[in-house]
C-alpha cells in the first residue's frame, strides 16, 4: 500500500499535532512495515524529534512542498507515485481533493473552536471551523481521536456517524521503556508534583497555582511546569507572586524528547486540569510512567485515564487541593492509582493503534 500523508507538522511542529503525526509514523514503519510511505511537507527539518524519519526504508520525504501545493496538490503526484490514499494527520485535507482519485482519510483532533468560542479569536474560530467543515466533507473516513471527538463532530458539524472511526492515540515508546535517559536539562527538585502542556487558559495551570496557596502549610512539594507559555503565563506568574509561591514554581519549556520519561518518573503527581481536550496524551505518558494522575471530569479524560485516575471539577480549587492532599499523604491510594493506571493505559499500546489505523486504511 502507498500512503501519502500531510507531514507539515511532524517535521516543523514539536509538540501537539506533530507529537501525534511523529507517533503515527514511527508506529506504522515499526508495526506496520512494508508499506510506501510518502511525507509531503513544506521543509524537512532535521532535529532530534526528526531524526528517525530520515532512516526509515519505508519513509519517502517530499519537501520544498509550496504553500499552494499543499493547498492544491497536483494529481499527477499521485498518479506518479500511485498512491493509494491519502491522510491529512491535522483537522485538514486539501481544497482539490475530490479531483485526488484516491482514498481520502482526515484525522480531527478535536472541535473546541465550536465548543469554546469565547477562547478564540472570531476570524480564527472562522477558518477552523470552515477547514474542518470541508475536510469532514471531502474525507472517505473521518478519523476521531477519542469518542468524545466523535460525538462533538456530529454534534456541532453534523458528520455522519458511519463515516466516523475512533483510533486512539498513543505516546512515543520512550514513555513504555524500562530505562528512561538521565534528566541534563534540568535541576530538579528530589520530590515534586508535574504539570506538563501549553500554558493557556483551557489547560488553567492557575488552579494548580490557587491550590498550592490552599495547601500552602500542608504540602510543600514544588511544582514542575514543562510547557509553551503564552500571554497567560505573565497572569500565572503574577498570582505566585502575590501569594509568596514564585520559589515554588519551575518553568521549563524546549526540554529534549528523550528527556520527557525522567522527568516523569521523577513526578510524586501528575497534575492535568485542563478544561477541555480532544484526547489528552500527557495523561497517557503519566500512567505510563507509572505517577499517579489527577485530572478534570468531562470531556476525553476519562477515556484517557480510566478509573484509577483521580477526577475533579477544574474550576473548584479547594476540591483540586484536597485530591493532592490525599493522594500524596496515602502511599497505598497513591500505589493503586499506579498499579490499576499502567494495566490500564496499555489499551493504547502502539502495536494495538497502529493495526487499529491500519483497518482504517483497508477496510474504512
Amino acid at each position: 500500500m502507498r500512503i501519502a500523508f500531510d507531514a507539515k507538522r511532524a517535521f516543523l511542529n514539536q509538540s501537539g499535532l506533530g507529537n501525534y503525526s511523529r507517533t503515527l509514523l514511527k508506529n506504522l514503519c515499526r508495526y506496520q512495515s512494508g508499506h510506501s510511505l510518502h511525507l509531503l511537507t513544506p521543509e524537512a527539518k532535521l532535529n532530534t524529534n526528526t531524526d528517525f524519519l530520515f532512516h526509515e526504508p519505508d519513509i519517502h520525504i517530499h519537501s520544498g512542498i509550496s504553500v499552494i501545493n499543499r493547498l492544491f496538490p497536483s494529481p499527477a503526484f499521485f498518479n506518479t507515485h500511485h498512491i493509494d490514499i491519502y491522510h491529512g494527520l491535522s483537522n485538514e485535507l486539501p481544497l482539490n481533493a475530490a479531483k485526488l482519485k484516491v482514498k481520502k482519510v482526515v484525522t480531527i483532533h478535536d472541535v473546541i473552536f465550536l465548543r469554546y468560542p469565547q477562547l478564540y479569536r472570531p476570524v480564527d474560530r472562522a477558518i477552523y471551523t470552515w477547514k474542518t467543515r470541508k475536510a469532514c466533507e471531502a474525507a472517505d473516513t473521518v478519523i476521531a481521536i477519542s469518542h468524545q471527538t466523535k460525538n462533538d463532530l456530529m454534534e456541532f458539524l453534523k458528520v455522519p456517524e458511519q463515516k466516523i472511526k475512533v483510533v486512539y492515540q498513543s505516546c512515543d515508546e520512550l514513555y513504555t521503556r524500562t530505562e528512561a535517559a538521565p534528566v541534563t536539562a534540568l535541576n530538579l527538585p528530589p520530590q515534586y508534583l508535574l504539570y506538563v502542556g501549553t500554558i493557556e487558559p483551557r489547560k488553567n495551570l492557575l488552579s494548580i497555582t490557587k491550590a498550592l496557596k490552599i495547601l500552602k502549610n500542608k504540602v510543600t512539594l514544588p511544582l514542575v511546569v514543562i510547557g509553551k507559555p503564552t500571554p497567560y503565563k505573565k497572569q500565572v506568574q503574577q498570582y505566585l507572586k502575590n501569594h509568596g509561591l514564585e520559589e515554588r514554581v519551575l518553568f521549563a519549556e524546549n526540554i529534549p524528547l528523550e528527556q520527557m520519561p525522567a522527568i516523569y518518573r521523577g513526578a510524586s503527581l501528575f497534575i492535568y486540569p485542563s478544561t477541555f481536550e480532544g484526547f489528552g496524551i500527557p495523561i497517557i505518558e503519566a500512567l505510563y510512567s507509572k505517577v499517579p494522575v489527577i485530572t478534570g471530569t468531562g470531556s476525553c479524560f476519562e477515556e484517557a485515564g480510566g478509573k484509577a485516575t483521580s477526577y475533579i471539577n477544574p474550576e473548584l480549587n479547594f476540591e483540586l487541593a484536597e485530591s493532592i492532599e490525599q493522594v500524596l499523604n496515602s502511599p497505598k491510594l497513591s500505589l493503586q492509582m499506579v498499579n490499576e493506571g499502567y494495566n490500564y493505559v496499555q489499551r493504547f499500546n502502539a502495536r494495538n493503534t497502529s493495526q487499529e489505523l491500519m483497518q482504517v486504511y483497508t477496510n474504512g
